[in-house]
Parts: C-alpha cells; structure tokens; sequence
C-alpha cells in the first residue's frame, strides 16, 4: 500500500495553509469507520472524524463536522435515537501526551490482537512522519483511531483518573458531585483572576498569639472589607544565603496564619482532588505566596484545586519545651490549616475526603511529621484530614537525638526579650542556623524542627509504635536528587566547576547519600513494614555537568512556574523547552499519584523519574 500525502480541499482554518492526509491513514479511517458500531455513528453524533471519501472523485478530503453529519445523515437510515446526554459525547481536547498515554495504554489493553497493535502503531509512526506537513489531519485520524480501541467509559476513566481535563458533563464517571452547587461562601470573597486560574489570597485560617497554639478562624467570620487578592506576606526571617530566592516572599509580618486558594476558571459543579503544598526553607526561610510557588503550570493541564499554606518558622515556630514556650507550634499551624481545609474546602470546589499533603525540604520534613500527629488521620475514615502524602528532598534524618542540641538552643536564647519585634527572633533565628556539627552530630545541619515527645507527636522511642497505627490509612511517595548538597554550598562559575567537580562530586554524592538518599529509603522501608504503602523515587534534574545538575530545589520548577527559577539560576543549564517536557511528564506522575494512587510507569523517562526499590525489614 502507498503513503503518499494527499492534498485536501480547503485550508487549515488555523495556519491558513493547504491540508494534507496520508493514504495509508485515511484508508484505515475508512477501514475502521465501516466496522464501528452503528450506535457510534448516529446521525447528529460529533465524532473526531475530519476525513471523507468522496463518491465522486473517489478521493479522500477533510470536512468540518456539520457537513460531514449532513452527508451521513442522507446516507444512513435512522435505526437509533440522538442520544439524551449530548454532553457525554462531546470531542476531548487532548494534548500530545494524553494522546501518547492513550496510545500506550490502548496498545497494552490489545496486546493479544496483533491486528489492532499494529493498526495503532501504524497510525502512531504515520502522524510522527508527516508531523510538520500532515499535523491538522493526522492527528485527528490517530486520536479517533486510539478514541475507537476502547468502549468509550474506559478511554474516559484512562484519562480522567491522570486528572487531566475533561468536556463538560464527562466528569460524571470520576468526579463525586458537589453537594452544595452555590457556595456558601462570603459572596464578596470573589478571586483573582490571573489568564486562566483563579486565586484567594491570605485567606486568614487561624489567629494566634506568641507562643500560644493556633485557634480556627472560620470562613464566614472575614469581615466585608477583607481583600483576598494580595499574597500572603511571610513571616520575618533572616536574609537566606546565596542572593535572590524565589522560595521567599516579598512581605513579611509576624503572625502569617494564612492559606491561598487556587483553581482553573472554568466551572464545574463537581467536588475536584485537594493538594496542599507547604513550602521550605530549612523552617527559617520562605512562604505560601513566594515568587516561585505558582501552580499555574499544573492546573491548566490537571483538574485538581491547589492550597498553599504558611506556618510559623524559627524560633516562634519551631524551638520550646522549657515551659515557657511551647514547642511544636508550627506543626500545631499545618494541623489547623488541615482542619479549616476540611471543614470549608468545599465550598471553593474541593473534595475534603480527597486530600494529598505535598512537601519540599522541610515542608516534606513537616509533611512526614503529620503523619505521626495525633489527630490527623486517626479516627474514622471521614475525620482524615489527608488521605495520601508527597514527601520530596525531605532531610528526615535530622530530626532524631537532637534532645541535647535543642536545650543548647533554648539556653542561647533564654535571654530574648518575649516581646522584642519580630524581626529581632528571625535574626536570632539565623544565628542559630548551622549550629556546631561536630558537638552535636547531623542534627546541626537543621537545629529548628519538629521536637519529638511534644504534642502532637510521639517520643521517638514510639515513632515506630505509632506508624503502625497510622501507615496503613495514607499512601506515601519519597523522593530525593543524586546530588542534593550541590544546591545548599556557594555557587560555581561553570568554567571553574570543570576542574572542582571531581574534587566536590565524592563529598556531595556521600553528604546527600546520608543526609537525603538513605533517609528517604529507610523511611519507606519502615512504613512499608508497618504496614503502609510507599513508594521511594529518584528524581534527575539538569544538564549533565552543570554544577547545580540534580541540585536542591532545583526540582521545584518542574511542579510550579519554571521562571523565578529560570531567573535565579536553578534549572541548571537545562533549555527552557527540554524543561517543560521533563515538568510535564513528571506533573503528569504526581496528578496520577494524588488522583488514584497508581505511578504512570510509561512516562518515567520523559520525566527523568526512577523507581527505587526498597524492601521491608
């Protein structure tokens, strides 16, 4: 059979230019439109089929989808009925990569009919030939010939349960509906629209004096006149190292108890998968509504609702248990912004018995934290707070034997005034950064944290006798970079790294294989043998060579807006282009993860994403 490229009739509407289809492509379309079901084919049905073959000339043309619906309906007798729900059979928009995991997963499904594997394949090969010329025709046959390989319920469930985008009225089979279509909300807390996603801004979760736990705010308590379109200012903090940072806001005030909102424009009257993202910062620096925390990436292309929370950092929020400050507090903030997300999240669009916990370096420290808490995810299945659990470049070694550390710390700082500004603990908070590694071990490196034996979370001794209570409710997924200490020293001009990196990689590669790489494994090991199901990962990010390759929070661009990264230095040499391929496959993994706790396997090397084995002891 040829493959010679047929000119159509007409031009593409959106290049202007002259259409193209390829005979083998559209001798299959014909060849799979005679066998489709007659019920697929009901006159009125819009069906993604632009190609036709004409009793005239005997050739194949494109057509819009009215004349082809005019031309079947004079040639086909009405046996069936317009179907009631038009909505249901409404064309997807489906991106490449939807359209390349359909193929992948149509191919596995048909794997015993060689028949139908190597039609799709074909199909596949075709569109990838005559990509430049035959891209407007091509596709729409590949993507009705995949669409055709499954009934139509499957090929809805293969796409929405990686949380992609669906037409209206298809999320009936996935999405549960909202039981309360008009919010409750305070009609004058209207978002900020910025191009395609709404945003509420330091929306105020709870108040809380110094050093005292944090009390709920409820959602309808905001006064009139309270303005959810500025960012959430974070709390004062010590300059961070290494110049401009897009991990720390712009404003900044002492009691930062505040939480913003974000999801796609477009409506829906379905209850949409939550993620709550808590930030790093080696819990000294950082917050929600920093530069470099935009979602917007992630929710043009998935269908979930983003919540960003801040939590007090440093010496207000993580150093106490001398009787005089509580410790703990930061963490008791995270647990208040859990509750207040499920009691009001619905309200914005969100499912609160569907809610992932995602954290980067301490914020992942953090997340791991509450899943020990008392009162997160005990009780019944409907007073979870969180149901699964994203725990990335988290250093969770470093918070164990810091007993000593922890009371050198509050003797160091007895003397502050308790009512001194706070700007003045933030720069006490600097100086206690880094304390002395060698009196006091690995603890150093993260001298503020979470305090084991404080409430909410157990001694340290019963870590293991609480997990197996707890590990068994949340799925887990652990990940870290091969070189994360590359990202916290001093950076090096490109010209000289060449002649240090064999000098620096032996000590990075072993400070990150005992700070980040072996924590993380044990850590899954533990919870898979109390019981739980985790998965640890390694994750690659970065041009081969360059000093910040699989660097620290150089990973975070890939889930956010790439360019305050870009700005700062962080995407490691990697062109803009190559990195939001990698950022789209590997949103794709995390979006499948949240969604239904299952790891897309077929796009792991697009996303430069690895599989860590680990067995349970």
């Amino acid at each position: 059979m040829g493959n010679r490229l047929i000119k159509t009739r007409g031009k593409c509407r959106a290049s202007g230019k002259r259409r193209y289809v390829t005979e083998t492509a559209a001798k299959m379309v014909m060849s799979t439109i005679q066998s489709m079901n007659p019920v697929l084919l009901t006159p009125g049905r819009t069906i993604p089929v632009r190609v036709y073959q004409c009793p005239t000339c005997n050739d194949f043309h494109l057509t819009s989808l009215e004349q082809w619906g005019k031309d079947f309906e004079t040639q086909t007798p009405h046996t069936t009925s317009k179907p009631k729900n038009t909505s249901r059979h409404l064309v997807m928009r489906l991106s490449n990569l939807q359209l390349k995991e359909l193929f992948d997963a149509a191919c596995f499904e048909h794997r015993d009919d060689p028949a139908t594997v190597s039609l799709l394949i074909g199909a596949y090969q075709d569109w990838k030939q005559f990509k430049s010329k035959a891209h407007d025709s091509t596709r729409e046959i590949f993507k009705m010939l995949i669409l055709a390989a499954y009934d139509e319920e499957t090929w809805l469930h293969t796409i929405a349960s990686r949380g992609y985008w669906l037409e209206p009225g298809m999320e009936d089979y996935i999405l549960p509906t909202n039981p309360n279509p008009t919010p409750k909300k305070p009609s004058y807390l209207r978002p900020l629209e910025v191009e395609s996603i709404r945003h509420w801004f330091g929306l105020p979760y709870a108040v809380a004096e110094r050093f005292e736990p944090p009390h709920l705010v409820p959602l309808d308590a905001l006064p009139k006149t309270f303005y959810p379109h500025t960012p959430s200012p974070g709390q004062p903090q010590p300059h961070a190292p290494g110049g401009c940072n897009p991990g720390v806001p712009n404003r900044f005030e002492e009691y930062p108890l505040r939480l913003s909102i974000s999801k796609h424009r477009r409506s829906t009257d379905h209850l949409l998968p939550v993620i709550v993202y808590f930030h790093g910062g080696s819990y000294v620096t950082g917050g929600a509504d920093a530069p470099g925390y935009d979602p917007s990436p992630f929710l043009d292309n998935f269908n979930f609702l983003v919540v960003k929370v801040n939590y007090r950092i440093g010496l207000l929020g993580f150093l106490g248990g001398d009787g005089k400050r509580p410790a703990n507090l930061g963490l008791l903030d995270a647990l208040c912004a859990l509750r207040w997300v499920k009691t009001y999240i619905h309200q914005f669009g969100g499912d609160p018995d569907r809610v992932t916990v995602y954290g980067h370096s301490a914020g992942g420290d953090l997340v791991a934290k509450l899943i020990l808490a008392e009162g997160a995810v005990d009780g019944e299945p409907g007073e979870m707070l969180f149901h699964r659990a994203i725990i990335q470049s988290a250093p969770l070694r470093l918070s164990y034997g810091r007993q000593k550390l922890t009371q050198h710390l509050l003797a160091q700082t007895a003397d502050l005034d308790v009512h001194a500004p706070s700007s003045v603990w933030a720069k006490a908070s600097g100086r206690c950064f880094l304390a002395n590694p060698l009196r006091f071990g690995w603890s150093a490196f993260l001298p503020l944290g979470c305090q084991y034996g404080h409430y909410p979370l157990p001694a340290e001794k019963d870590e293991d006798a609480r997990l197996r209570l707890v590990a068994s409710r949340v799925q887990v997924l652990v990940g870290y970079l091969p070189r994360e200490v590359a990202g916290l020293t001093p950076p090096v001009p490109q010209r000289l790294h060449r002649f240090l990196r064999p000098l620096v990689d032996p000590w990075v590669e072993w400070l990150t294989e005992r700070m980040y790489a072996d924590p993380a494994r044990s850590f899954v090991a533990r919870y898979q043998d109390a019981g739980g199901t985790a998965t640890c990962f390694q994750l690659e990010t970065g041009e081969q060579g360059h000093f910040r390759e699989s660097a620290h929070s150089t990973d975070i661009g890939l889930f956010f807006r790439a360019t305050p990264w870009d700005k700062a230095g962080l995407l490691a040499g990697t062109p803009v282009k190559a990195w939001n391929q990698q950022g789209q496959a590997f949103r794709a993994i995390l979006a499948q993860f949240m969604r239904e706790g299952q790891l897309n396997r077929r796009l792991y090397r697009q996303a430069r994403f690895m599989e860590i084995p680990v067995r349970a002891t």
